[in-house]
This record gives structure tokens, sequence and C-alpha cells, in this order.
């Protein structure tokens, strides 16, 4: 989305409103659409889009904070990227981390708790996202994602230490 996909034409568009005004409209909007979706009534899209940002936004905490351990266990961090963009991890957001300008979370993720509240519901992931994203900086995970882990990493000779016989000690 954003910039970078409106100008490739690539911006998955969530629309809400009239389907009759949405056909009329679509010629102008496909250039900059790779996807048009009618999801329903005035309102349908803004509550697609929340949800496709909590999503965005939980995708980053969780990855920031798996590498993380990969690198606290002096793994190269590229590698590991590249070992699950090639498994059933792999996402967009895995993919293009480093283009990420991490600008709007606070407002997507306290819209994502305004329509929670309006239902009634609790989002534990939207506030677990929320506060690891105020740690989150873009230069912070340029660090991240260039960790290349310790030449030699120290390995437990327990079987009993929580992380398995065999497994890497975390860098301290």
């Amino acid at each position: 989305g954003g910039v970078r996909g409106a100008e490739a034409g690539a911006i998955n568009l969530l629309v809400g409103g009239d389907e009759r005004d949405l056909e009329r409209a679509r010629a102008g909007l496909a250039p900059w659409c790779s996807a048009i979706h009618h999801l329903g009534p005035l309102g349908a899209g803004q509550v697609a889009k929340t949800v496709n940002n909590l999503i965005h936004w939980a995708q980053i905490a969780a990855i920031r904070e798996a590498l993380s351990l990969a690198a606290a266990y002096g793994l190269s961090v590229p590698d590991v990227r590249a070992a699950l963009e090639a498994g059933p991890t792999d996402s967009r957001t895995l993919r293009e981390l480093e283009l990420m300008r991490l600008t709007w979370h606070v407002k997507d993720l306290a819209n994502a708790q305004k329509m929670a509240a309006e239902v009634d519901m609790v989002l534990p992931i939207a506030e677990a996202s929320r506060l690891a994203m105020l740690d989150t900086s873009v230069d912070e995970l340029h660090r991240l994602l260039t960790t290349t882990g310790a030449s030699e990493p120290r390995t437990s000779h327990s079987a009993t230490g929580g992380t398995g016989a065999g497994a890497p000690r975390p860098n301290r």
C-alpha cells in the first residue's frame, strides 16, 4: 500500500458504499490498484482497512520480536529471515520490512481499539502490538535486519537448561 503501492499500481483497495458508485469510479481507480474489493455499505472499507492495519502492525511486532530472539542466540538474522521466507511464515511484511516507514501505528492501532470498544470487543493483540511498536524504530529494525550473529555461538551442554541440549546460548 501507500505511495509505493500507488506508484506501482499495486493498491489493494477496500471499498464500502454503493456498488453502482464504485462501478462508475472503477476506471479511474484501476491504474493504481491491483485489486478493488467492494465489501459492503458505506464504512465497510474503513472497517476492512482497520482489520488490515491491525494484522500488519501485529506482524511487524511479531517479526521484530522473533528475529530479536534469533539474534540473542547469535544467529544471523539475514540467514534466519531467508529461511523463514522459504517456509510457511513468509509474508510481504517479512520480505519488505526494511522498506516500511513505521509512521501510522499509533493512529491505526488506536482506531482498531476504538472500533472494538464500539462492539464490546477487547483486542489484546492490538494492545501488545501497540506496546511493541512504541519501542520500534526504522533504525532499530535496520540494525536488527543486518545482525549477522556470533561467528561461533556458544552452546549449552545441559539437557535440562530450558533450551535443550545443543541449543545456542543467548548472547548477552
